[in-house]
C-alpha cells in the first residue's frame, strides 16, 4: 500500500467518524465516500471489479442518512466480486423523481458463483431498513433480491427533505 492509498483510506475513517455524528448529510458526501471506498477495493480486485457509478447532478444536493450506501457497496463487494474468479460489476444509481418529490438509490451488483443464493436479508440491510424506518417512517421503500440469475439489486426511494448543514 503506497502513501496515496493511506491516505485515502484516512479519508475514509475521517469521514465515518465526522458523519456518524450528524443525522443526515449530502449524497455528495456519501458518493465521494463509497468512490473512494470503490478506488480502494479496485487495488485489491484489479480489473475484475468494474465499477460505474451513475448520478444525477441534482441528487447530490439530497440529504441522506450518513453511511447509508456503505452497507450495500460492501455487502456488492462481499457478495460480488469476493466470492468469484470472474470479471464482477457494480453500479450505482442515484437520481431524482420527475417530480422532485424523493430521491432514487440504486445498487446492482453481480452475485459471485460462492455467494449464497438464500433469498434472506443480511443483517446490513436489515440494519439499513430499520435506520431508514426510524427516519422516514412507513414514508422510504427499501426493495432487495435477485436481479436475474446472476445479480441482485437494492433499490431505495427517499422523500426529499432540506439541505443538510456543513460542518
Amino acid at each position: 500500500m503506497c502513501s496515496s492509498d493511506l491516505a485515502q483510506l484516512s479519508e475514509l475513517l475521517r469521514y465515518v467518524i465526522e458523519a456518524s455524528r450528524q443525522d443526515r448529510v449530502p449524497l455528495a458526501w456519501e458518493l465521494d465516500f463509497v468512490s473512494n471506498y470503490l478506488e480502494l477495493q479496485q487495488i485489491r480486485y484489479g480489473a475484475r471489479l468494474q465499477i460505474s457509478i451513475h448520478q444525477d447532478s441534482a441528487a447530490r444536493s439530497y440529504d441522506v442518512p450518513p453511511l447509508l450506501l456503505q452497507p450495500l457497496i460492501e455487502n456488492a463487494v462481499v457478495h460480488g466480486a469476493a466470492c468469484t474468479s470472474q470479471a464482477a460489476s457494480i453500479e450505482v444509481s442515484v437520481r431524482v423523481a420527475p417530480d422532485a418529490s424523493e430521491l432514487r438509490v440504486e445498487v446492482h451488483n453481480t452475485r459471485g458463483e460462492r455467494a449464497s443464493m438464500a433469498r434472506r436479508t443480511g443483517l446490513g440491510l436489515s440494519n439499513t431498513r430499520q435506520r431508514l424506518h426510524r427516519m422516514y417512517g412507513d414514508a422510504f421503500r427499501l426493495d432487495a433480491g435477485p436481479d436475474g440469475p446472476a445479480g441482485y439489486r437494492v433499490a431505495i426511494a427517499l422523500p426529499h427533505e432540506g439541505a443538510a448543514v456543513s460542518p
